[in-house]
């Protein structure tokens, strides 16, 4: 390896490093004596090499950010092109998309872009590199998954009376001090579609009674501390586990009557139900992850 020494402030790093094109502050980087007897600036992921010279790891110039990276973009990019994983925590307005854009372009390598917000995603994908795709979570486990249940998304909402008489569902009896109350099997149909919706957003691998919601009204607060009590939900809750089960074996036949949503096919493309999820790309980027749900992490 050609002789480096570390490049000091009046040896900045003018336009990126020469070789990968990032940014490089000053102070922050090394000089490598090339064959005219000057020095040519480099990162230090560049400077660490025995011949950084091949392909260029990033897009040309006038294809990065308009504005240079900060200090702390600078790392990030830095420890990035050095083989680590990452969780990068900044708050709003500070440049995280603009981060994961700077990473994108400091590779050739193939990658994916993710986030959970369709618009995020559009903005972000014109100007992330050809070399990094854009999409949603969905829109991952539509390609792999979703185009199995495509027609199941164009179902009519049912009626709770019908869903419950799919799933078997009766009348529940409890007693409420010396009144006898029931709840219909149309009002714990939803109870149970519910439990549905919440078993898929989270990273669980069956549906069970933990998913079902409380119900308001059901119980009667502790008359010392006001707080919610649980006996009637619980019991419940407890008896419509079968339906549960029922309701998600339906949810995964392609060919199943339930109402289907977006969220389905891609908890089942999660639990790889149909083969183990894939994300494309050797690198990902996953955007505005603090308001993924735990399905999607």
């Amino acid at each position: 390896m050609a002789k480096s020494i570390e490049i000091t402030n009046k040896y900045d790093v003018k336009g990126g490093c020469h070789y990968c094109g990032i940014d490089v502050p000053a102070g922050m980087g090394k000089a490598r004596k090339n064959e005219t007897g000057g020095w040519t600036g480099m990162c230090l992921h560049c400077a660490s090499l025995d011949d950084p010279t091949p392909e260029p790891a990033v897009a040309p110039l006038e294809e990065r950010p308009s504005h240079p990276l900060t200090s702390e973009q600078a790392h990030v990019v830095t420890k990035f092109t050095g083989g680590d994983n990452l969780a990068i925590q900044a708050g709003a307005g500070t440049g995280k998309t603009s981060t994961l854009i700077a990473i994108a372009k400091s590779t050739s390598r193939e990658g994916q872009y993710i986030a959970f917000n369709k618009q995020i995603v559009i903005e972000a994908g014109s100007k992330l590199p050809r070399n990094v795709g854009a999409a949603t979570a969905h829109g991952l486990a539509m390609r792999q998954v979703g185009k199995l249940y495509e027609p199941r998304l164009k179902s009519k909402r049912q009626s709770s009376s019908r869903i419950a008489t799919q799933l078997r569902i009766e009348p529940f009896f409890y007693m409420d001090g010396d009144k006898r109350r029931v709840i219909q099997p149309a009002a714990q149909a939803s109870m149970v579609m519910e439990a549905v919706t919440a078993f898929c957003n989270t990273d669980d691998k069956a549906p069970t009674v933990k998913h079902f919601p409380y119900v308001d009204g059901l119980d009667a607060s502790d008359p010392e501390t006001g707080k919610r009590t649980y006996e009637v939900n619980n019991a419940v809750h407890q008896a419509l586990v079968p339906a549960l089960q029922a309701a998600w074996k339906d949810i995964v036949k392609i060919d199943g009557t339930l109402r289907f949503t977006h969220d389905c096919y891609l908890k089942i493309w999660e639990l790889g139900i149909h083969g183990a999820p894939r994300i494309p790309g050797s690198f990902h980027l996953f955007d505005e992850a603090q308001d993924a749900s735990p399905v999607m992490l």
